[in-house]
């Protein structure tokens, strides 16, 4: 089950998701995936299942360890006062010049390859990566920050989120927001529709159900340079599923739908008020991935 190898694997990968940040990680396992995927078509299959297993989804890269590495290590430096926010995932944190944080994200590195492989061999219906990524953020956040899942509201947000009335928790402000483009209801739609629509697509023409995944994963390279582009790896992500478990392109865009729209509830939830980063696109994978297991298979 668990390896000694891959313990020490996993802490080196995340280090290097501390060391050059955790979305700079993340795109690396979007651009390995497709790596995979592109040796899967010249029937290299054995190298395809290697790339994609042990590096893009394994110690090296995997969302669970070196973007989870990231994230905590981002939360224990802001923590320090090295960072304005622990929501910081795009900083490569080697130039804080720290072995404390790198060692941090090296530690739930080593964390996230244990609940990954527990949740794995439990054969949980869901993205275990994904879980995995969820649940790390939150401990980072408990471990360095003492704060809850749900963030800390501002005194006068917290009058209007009583038991009675939460609605204060999910109002978006200047601040307190995910992605400011994307996190109306027309535009959760539009993008949840159409970006699910082509990774269905793409999934049923070629039979890979990551292809989508590391096409978004890989573009978020334009969130970090120009800024504005979409996330969509939530979207793509279920919608290959739902499609691969259908054979049907509405479905897949259904569920592409269905991810763009938790992702947003989460990042309203987990992410906005909160002082570190909890994953809103983890948090979709795993549930759109849980409820197709539970209706489509």
């Amino acid at each position: 089950m668990y390896t000694l190898a891959g313990v020490l694997a996993s802490f080196g990968g995340g280090v290097f998701g501390a060391a050059v940040g955790g979305l700079p990680a993340f795109i690396l396992t979007g651009l390995v995936v497709l790596a995979g995927v592109a040796a899967s078509f010249f029937k290299d299959l054995s190298t395809a299942q290697a790339v994609l297993g042990q590096v893009a989804f394994g110690p090296f890269l995997g969302p669970h360890i070196a973007f989870s590495g990231g994230v905590a290590a981002a939360a224990y430096a802001a923590r320090k006062g090295l960072l304005s926010t622990g929501k910081d995932i795009v900083t490569p944190l080697a130039k804080l010049n720290d072995p404390g944080v790198l060692a941090v994200g090296g530690l739930f590195g080593v964390l996230g390859y244990l609940l990954q492989t527990w949740f794995a061999a439990a054969g949980l219906k869901t993205d275990t990566v994904a879980l995995t990524v969820a649940l790390s953020g939150l401990l980072a956040r408990w471990a360095f920050f003492a704060e809850g899942p749900f963030g800390t509201l501002p005194p006068d947000r917290a009058k209007e989120a009583t038991p009675g009335n939460l609605w204060g928790r999910f109002v978006v402000t200047e601040t307190a927001v995910w992605l400011p483009y994307q996190k109306d209801l027309a535009q959760l739609v539009l993008l949840g529709f159409g970006l699910g629509a082509a990774s269905a697509s793409a999934t049923l023409f070629t039979g890979s159900a990551v292809i989508g995944f590391g096409i978004a994963a890989t573009w978020l390279v334009f969130l970090i340079t120009p800024g504005g582009a979409p996330v969509g790896h939530h979207i793509a992500l279920p919608a290959a599923v739902a499609a691969s478990m259908t054979g049907n392109v509405l479905i897949g865009a259904l569920w592409g739908v269905l991810g763009a729209l938790i992702g947003e509830l989460a990042a309203r939830l987990f992410y906005n008020w909160g002082k570190s980063h909890i994953d809103p696109p983890a948090v979709a994978i795993a549930a759109c991935n849980t409820l197709a297991a539970l209706f489509l298979s």
